[in-house]
């Protein structure tokens, strides 16, 4: 029931907010991620 209200909750969030600015939130969280990724690579 958590992960449901969650979600709830993120797709107003989403509707209030707007969906050019979840966009480019994503674009930085998936930039964030691939640069993490790129740091565990060095680590090897």
């Amino acid at each position: 029931m958590k992960l449901i209200a969650q979600l709830i909750l993120v797709i107003g969030f989403i509707v209030m907010v707007g969906p050019s600015f979840v966009l480019m939130l994503l674009a930085i969280m998936f930039l964030m991620a691939l640069a993490g990724w790129d740091n565990k690579s060095d680590d090897k």
